[in-house]
């Protein structure tokens, strides 16, 4: 809601924005309610991507006792080879979405910044 208001929209009454939250809530649970869980968890493997282009992969970190947080990512090739990677720390963040969010944009920015489309 803060960026739609950033970006010239009005500001939401605060009964918006809670449907609004109420809603994605919703959402989330009712696509959890529809997944069975296997015996087995599933054993994700990195895949590479097809010839000719770059695969990112972003992680962030966080602590809620200090609610610090850190950030990282990874850019390889087809062949799995490291093209660019980066990693920092975070000063305070509020949760691990924030932490992961801001690994995705210092990906892009470095992405664009190295000039990788």
């Amino acid at each position: 809601m803060r960026n739609k208001v950033n970006a010239g929209e009005l500001m939401p009454s605060s009964q918006e924005t809670v449907w609004a939250v109420i809603s994605l809530a919703q959402d989330i649970l009712k696509d959890e309610d529809n997944t069975s869980p296997s015996a087995t968890p599933k054993i994700q493997k990195w895949s590479v991507p097809p010839l000719n282009y770059l695969k990112i992969n972003v992680d962030g970190a966080y602590q809620a006792e200090s609610r610090k947080g850190a950030w990282g990512f990874i850019i390889r090739d087809h062949d799995g080879s490291t093209v660019l990677a980066g990693a920092g720390n975070l000063g305070v963040v509020y949760d691990a979405l924030l932490a992961e969010t801001w690994a995705c944009k210092q990906a892009l920015d470095a992405a664009a910044y190295f000039g990788i489309s």
